[in-house]
């Protein structure tokens, strides 16, 4: 029985010892390929703060790579290219060495069992506020889409005028001068005449050089001039002045 025992100690160690060898003969890189591929091909990942990769599992180039010395494991290889100078580099399962190249490929890489092919990518942060900014956008979209709109109402009706805006036209051999909302200041005698009556009615008298029209009420009021009193933006009227 205590040979037994005995037997059964000295394979345990045996065994023991067999399995440790085993796990230091595994070179380092050996376990990161599975951490790697096949779960994470095609895909980015992010191997240390704002430094990205993309990873293709089988894969290498068909040409340009160099070989980088001291590069034990597949994560410092993810991490040689450090700067938009390096395409790429390639990490070899087999013979635990890194490949990288500053070449861009003409026909895309190859498949090649046991390389781990990663493609550097910059990482750009958000912006700190991207709400305020997107309602900016809209906000700005949203005046233009209003400008476009009125510059179309201009374009398809030039004959229709908005408040605050002049135009000019002749009349008897007299250019006639039209401020669009704005009235005369000096109170003057009114009539109930169209507009195109009230501007005849005007033209046809010596002394009357300018006139106030209010379109709501229809009244034609006529004057000599301005004078001091100038005019006013006032809604819904129009004053017109007469040149010589």
């Amino acid at each position: 029985m205590r040979i037994h025992n005995i037997a059964l100690f000295i394979t345990y160690i045996l065994f023991q010892g067999s399995s440790s060898v085993a796990q230091q003969n595994v070179p380092p890189g050996g376990w990161e390929y599975g951490k790697f591929c096949p779960t994470r091909d095609n895909q980015h990942v992010e191997v240390t703060p704002g430094y990205e990769v993309t990873v293709y599992c089988d894969t290498l180039p068909l040409n340009g790579i160099k070989q980088v010395h001291g590069v034990a494991t597949l994560k410092a290889c993810a991490n040689v290219c450090g700067d938009k100078s390096c395409k790429g580099a390639a990490w070899d399962e087999a013979q635990q060495i890194c490949w990288s190249s500053t070449d861009s490929y003409f026909g895309g890489p190859v498949k090649r069992n046991g390389y781990v092919w990663m493609t550097w990518e910059e990482k750009t942060a958000p912006p700190a506020n991207c709400d305020a900014c997107e309602s900016s956008l809209k906000a700005c979209q949203s005046s233009y889409k209003a400008c476009e709109s009125s510059l179309n109402e201009w374009d398809s009706a030039p004959a229709i005028v908005s408040e605050g805006f002049w135009t000019t036209r002749r009349l008897n051999g007299q250019k006639i001068i039209t401020f669009h909302g704005f009235s005369l200041v000096a109170p003057l005698n009114s009539y109930s005449v169209s507009f195109d009556e009230c501007v005849n009615r005007c033209s046809q008298s010596t002394s009357c050089h300018a006139l106030d029209y209010d379109k709501n009420l229809r009244a034609c009021s006529l004057a000599n001039g301005i004078d001091s009193w100038g005019i006013r933006p006032k809604p819904n009227h129009d004053s017109t002045f007469f040149v010589n």
